[in-house]
């Protein structure tokens, strides 16, 4: 097929990947004489009209010898556990034989279309894909660049994703493509990949983007700039390298052989998506004059970038492989995301990219976002893994009161594991070696990991049974007791008497406001707080307080300051349209912010668990 486009900026630097991929040919209806008929999925991505954030997709099947054929499109990506539905972005769909004549087809349910082929050796598929929606999550098309999120713009066959695929793209005019994948040897614009597996799980961005190398290791590592912005980007790519130099002193291997960094800039971007060979990136384009901007840059890069070991290899058996029609269950996210939030500091701070006050000043606020949530007491690490899929990106008003992040338990539970295991081996070995166990477990039979299992290593590392931190803290929700945890290393969690809420006069209430359509609303109302016992909830519009009219947070601050706690009061409300009077006891004011402090003067055995747990590299 004759391609459009240009074929400019073409690099030495990418080369052919040979596919070796073991093929059941019979079992799915596909042409068992390899020699003969290697079964072939081709996919061709045509974007004729950018403007209009339309993808025109052609995927041709070869050797295909059944009477029908199913292809699908995932409903969620590897990385973001919530289903998405990506088949609503198809708007069109049709198939035909190797002649350009009509097969007949049906949708068989949300994101499946079933094909009958006669025995056609060769059938295409064409559709369209809008891609509006901005992010790391999404496809998106305009008239400057496309990024390609694979799970939602690539069909796969139903049973055939172990299959070999190729990617050809069609672009406008001066545009050309990063990506995670090599290109074939002299067409910059057509890619292997070793299976569909592969395909969707590679960054790539299409367009006129600046491109960046780096060599660590003998692999080639791309970042590849869209969007206007003020930020240094040869600083960027030199705090890069030192992220990767570290990670890779961490487990001692890189798990890929090329990586691709796609940073897209643009007014209020915000996020990143972790893939096998690469990852993406939305930033905020502006605002690098502050040196804040550039440490939220290099810690969502560190985070990302260690995924690169800590979930696309490091995995538990329920992705092993992905399935992209449901969801993929598994009890260990707080490892996967959690304990890489843990590292994502302490690789900057090892790398000479944070200083100690910076990361203990992160850390503290982990703690503080961990023990404002009451849900502590009622989720488990181990079930806020498990129900990402209906909790986690679809919080409430109650959510506080009822679910625990295991990014935040993660990262917690990341730093409890550190220093215990630190202790127990006198400073000897920390979570690093829990890591690299695993990792190297990984290259040697494929395993997975569930929780139990990171039990189990942990006690390898460190001697001794880990069941009883694991039983109260990962599948259970006692309270972790991070002072005595901290006092370890010879550190303390003192209360930041610059944030407390202790240095506010007056009573506590207990609820979150909001001032929404000129009315003063109650947000969140915590477990166990003064409103919460009272029976205010959320949504109730707050009138007065003893006699008082209040119509915004500061007023009613100013009633709260003049009394203090045990003093009963009267608040005047309105719930769903109707007017009563609720009283309540106003209580003490908790510690709102707590810090953690080194101490100067460590005994022996702190100071080697400090050196083995607070930032020095091994």
């Amino acid at each position: 097929m004759k391609r459009k486009g240009s074929k400019a900026h073409a690099s030495c630097w990418r080369f052919v990947l040979l596919l070796a991929a073991p093929l059941l040919f019979a079992t799915f209806g596909l042409a068992d004489d390899a020699q003969s008929s290697r079964p072939a999925v081709h996919y061709t991505v045509s974007m004729p009209r950018p403007e209009t954030h339309m993808f025109d997709v052609e995927m041709t099947i070869s050797g295909f010898t059944g009477d029908e054929i199913d292809l699908s499109m995932p409903i969620w990506t590897p990385g973001s556990y919530l289903v998405r539905e990506y088949p609503r972005h198809v708007v069109t769909f049709s198939a035909e034989d190797g002649d350009g004549q009509p097969l007949e087809w049906r949708k068989v349910d949300k994101n499946t279309w079933k094909i009958k082929s006669i025995g056609e050796e060769q059938i295409v598929a064409r559709y369209q894909v809008y891609g509006r929606e901005r992010g790391v999550r999404w496809s998106y098309l305009n008239d400057k660049y496309a990024n390609i999120l694979g799970p939602n713009l690539f069909l796969y066959i139903e049973g055939r994703t172990d299959l070999p695929a190729k990617v050809t793209f069609n672009t406008p005019k001066g545009w050309y493509v990063t990506s995670g994948l090599f290109a074939e040897s002299e067409d910059q614009y057509t890619f292997n990949a070793g299976s569909y597996h592969e395909l969707i799980d590679s960054p790539i961005v299409i367009g006129a983007q600046k491109e960046m190398l780096f060599e660590v290791a003998d692999t080639t590592h791309v970042m590849a700039f869209t969007g206007r912005t003020d930020a240094d980007l040869e600083r960027l790519r030199d705090a890069t390298k030192k992220i990767v130099e570290e990670c890779l002193k961490l487990f001692g291997d890189l798990p890929y052989k090329r990586f691709a960094f796609i940073v897209n800039f643009f007014p209020g971007g915000r996020g990143g998506l972790e893939h096998a060979n690469g990852l993406t990136m939305s930033v905020q384009s502006w605002g690098f004059t502050d040196e804040k901007n550039y440490q939220r840059y290099f810690r969502l890069t560190s985070h990302e970038y260690f995924h690169a070991w800590n979930v696309k290899k490091i995995q538990p058996p329920a992705f092993k492989p992905y399935t992209y029609d449901r969801e993929n269950y598994t009890d260990v996210l707080w490892l996967s995301e959690g304990v890489t939030v843990f590292y994502t500091d302490l690789i900057l701070l090892r790398a000479g990219l944070m200083n100690r006050e910076d990361y203990l000043g992160y850390l503290s606020e982990a703690i503080n976002s961990y023990l404002r949530r009451p849900g502590r007491f009622v989720q488990s690490a181990a079930e806020s893994s498990f129900d990402a899929w209906i909790k986690h990106y679809r919080s409430d008003e109650n959510s506080p009161n009822t679910q625990i992040s295991y990014y935040t338990k993660g990262q917690i539970l990341g730093l409890v594991l550190h220093l215990e295991i630190a202790k127990r081996t006198g400073g000897k070995k920390n979570l690093d070696d829990v890591l690299r166990l695993l990792w190297e477990r990984t290259k040697a039979d494929g395993r997975g990991f569930e929780s139990d299992d990171v039990r189990a290593v942990c006690g390898e590392v460190a001697g001794g049974s880990f069941k009883q931190i694991f039983d109260d803290y990962v599948f259970g929700v006692k309270e972790i007791p991070l002072a005595q945890f901290l006092d370890y290393a010879g550190c303390d969690l003192a209360a930041d008497t610059g944030k407390s809420a202790n240095e506010q006069l007056g009573g506590f209430l207990g609820a979150d406001l909001e001032e929404r359509d000129g009315k003063l609303l109650l947000g969140t109302v915590y477990t166990g707080a003064p409103a919460y016992k009272a029976g205010l909830n959320f949504d109730d519009e707050i009138i007065a307080i003893e006699g008082i009219r209040v119509s915004n947070q500061s007023e009613l601050q100013e009633q709260l300051k003049i009394r203090k706690p045990g003093d009963e009061v009267n608040f005047l409300i309105s719930r769903f349209g109707e007017v009563r009077t609720i009283r309540l006891e106003l209580g003490e004011h908790p510690v709102s912010a707590y810090k953690i402090v080194v101490g100067e003067d460590p005994t022996t055995e702190q100071r080697a668990v400090r050196k083995a747990s607070l930032g020095e590299a091994k």
